[in-house]
Formats: structure tokens, C-alpha cells, sequence
């Protein structure tokens, strides 16, 4: 199982994502930050690190592939996007399981993206657009068959992933990048304890905030998600609305949608369980093939533990992945 990809709240520290200010340097610019786990690469996978998929001012916007060594290819490719805020891990973290899908036959890509307080809406979904982009464009280079691309992501990263999976060139999402003829779609969608409906989430923040004590956990983290939010969004929905709306997967729910699988603790006190619940029913609404897993008690970030609930997700995921992207043998 992999390293944390998100991080943890800490006192009114946002972990979510996009929904906090990051105290860490972008990943992009900067060595600062948690320090990278010493990995060995297993057998059968070839390593490919640090590979520049776009160059905006002075900041390489990087990725990690594991390309399985092998059969000939082209393999399906699973995009893994990490969450982010003031506790990151950064794409470093995702390597396991990069290496992890490499080894079942998948070219496993680990992104960066820029997430830090100044990098507002919608500077995220635009890199992870022209992400998907660069592997169509080196498809051939690095044997992946640009037919068969998914995502995976955790917190602010399942957001983007449902968004990668969701939303199209009409709804202005695309951002300016190399090889814009290729598709930034993907075929395939698995959200980790996602946000789904940023306005609910900032209205379910307030009114935590109100009823409940101020010490408390519940209290401490609202506040956090509801900072955020306005940091990332310009303002509450009341000025913003339509950032809101357009940050947020459910204003997507399409019948044309990837399939999408949601996976959400009972538990969790960041992003509550609510959150793929209306994604879920706003996706089954429209007609698109989409399935929702809760893990009762689990927390947010609960794939970071060792333990039934982290490992069923893994399991389920991979699962999913292999139904949507593998060829029938």
C-alpha cells in the first residue's frame, strides 16, 4: 500500500486539497517539503521519473511513469493524482502504487500539479488536462494505448479525477497547454473521499460550524474546508457561485460520464460521506455507470492505513480498473 497521498488535518490545517492554503512550496518549483521515501523498483517495471510534462513560467510541471517491462503493449494507463494542502506528500508518495499497477500491466503515472494558495481555481484541473494530454502525444514512446487512460485520485485529486472523467472542451475546462488536439478525457474514474459539490460542502461547513462545540474536532476542521474554500474560490458561494459551480463534479452528472467508481469512510469529518452520496445519485439520475463503496467508521484518508478497510478499496479499485481499461483476453 502506498505512502500517505494527502496528509492530515491538524488542528484548523486544511488537508483537502484545492480547499486549503498549502504552507509547503509547490511541489513543482521546490525540493521543501516531506522528504521522498527511498524506493526500490520491483522487478518487471521500468522506472521513468521526473519527466516534464509542462513548463509554465518557471515551473516544470512533472510526472512519474512505471511502464511494465514486459509483453509489447500498448497498456491501458492509470493516472494518479495526490491530494494536497499544508501536509502533501506530493507525487512521490503515489509511487507504490504507480509501481503496484505496473507490475498488472498498466503504465502507472504518478502527476504533479500546482496546488499552493496563489494557484486558484482552475489552475489545477488544467495541469491534470494537459497531463492526460502528454501521454497521448508519447503514447508510442512509452507503449500506452491513449484509447484506455484512467484516473485515480485521492481527496482534492479524486475531484480532479472526476473531473478528467466528467467534463468536456464546452465547458472551458481545458486550459492552455501543448497538443491541445488530444483528448484530455479518460475512460475510467476511481475518487478517493472526494469533494463533489463544493456550495453544499460550504453550507454543510457553516452550519457545523454553528451547532457545534468550538473545540471540537468537527468544529476545527469545518472552519478549515470553509477557509479554504473561499481562499481557493475568490469568496462563499454568495459572491463566487459560480466558481462553485464549476469546481465542482456533480455540475457534470452526464450520462456521457466515464464510468466512475466512489469510495467514502462513514467517518470522515474533512470530507463527510455525503459528498459521493449526491455524486452518486446525480450520476445514477443521468444515466451513467457509476458505483458507490462506503467503509463504515473509516476516516478520511483511510487508504493510509494497513488495514481491511485500506485493503478491500485496493482491491475494489483495481477490480474496477480492470473491468473499464483491460482487454478481454
Amino acid at each position: 500500500m502506498r505512502a500517505g497521498a494527502g496528509g492530515r488535518l491538524l488542528g484548523i490545517v486544511l488537508c483537502v486539497g484545492w480547499l486549503g492554503p498549502s504552507s509547503l512550496a509547490q511541489e513543482p518549483k521546490a525540493a521543501k517539503g516531506p522528504q521522498v521515501p527511498k524506493l526500490a523498483v520491483p522487478p518487471g517495471v521500468e522506472f521513468c521519473p521526473d519527466l516534464t510534462y509542462h513548463t509554465i513560467g518557471d515551473a516544470a510541471l512533472q510526472l512519474d511513469l512505471a511502464v511494465p517491462k514486459n509483453g509489447q503493449g500498448p497498456f491501458p494507463a492509470v493516472v494518479i493524482v495526490h491530494g494536497s494542502g499544508a501536509w502533501s506528500k506530493g507525487r512521490k508518495f503515489n509511487l507504490p502504487l504507480a509501481f503496484a499497477v505496473a507490475q498488472k500491466g498498466y503504465v502507472g503515472v504518478s502527476i504533479s500539479y500546482r496546488h499552493a494558495p496563489e494557484d486558484a481555481f482552475p489552475a489545477a484541473i488544467h495541469d491534470a488536462k494537459s497531463a492526460v494530454r502528454w501521454l497521448r502525444a508519447q503514447a508510442d514512446k512509452y507503449r500506452i494505448d491513449k484509447a484506455r487512460v484512467g484516473a485515480l485520485g485521492y481527496s482534492a485529486g479524486g475531484t480532479l479525477a472526476c473531473l478528467l472523467g466528467m467534463t468536456e472542451p464546452a465547458d472551458q475546462l481545458e486550459g492552455e497547454c501543448p497538443h491541445k488536439e488530444l483528448d484530455s478525457r479518460v475512460q475510467a474514474v476511481v475518487s478517493y473521499f472526494a469533494p463533489s459539490d463544493l456550495a453544499r460542502l460550504h453550507a454543510d461547513c457553516a452550519l457545523c460550524i454553528k451547532t457545534k462545540p468550538v473545540l471540537s474536532e468537527e468544529f476545527a476542521q469545518s472552519g478549515a474546508v470553509q477557509f479554504g474554500l473561499e481562499t481557493w474560490l475568490g469568496g462563499p458561494p454568495s459572491k463566487a457561485g459560480e466558481r462553485y459551480i464549476k469546481a465542482s463534479p456533480i455540475s457534470y452528472a452526464r450520462k456521457r460520464a466515464a464510468p466512475t467508481l466512489l469510495l467514502h469512510g462513514t467517518a470522515d469529518l474533512v470530507v463527510p460521506v455525503s459528498q459521493s452520496k449526491l455524486l452518486e445519485q446525480a450520476l445514477r439520475a443521468a444515466g451513467a455507470d457509476v458505483r458507490l463503496i462506503t467503509f463504515d467508521r473509516a476516516p478520511h484518508n483511510f487508504d493510509e492505513a494497513s488495514d481491511a478497510n485500506a485493503r478491500q478499496a485496493l482491491t475494489e479499485a483495481l477490480q474496477f480498473l480492470n473491468k473499464h481499461l483491460q482487454k478481454p483476453r
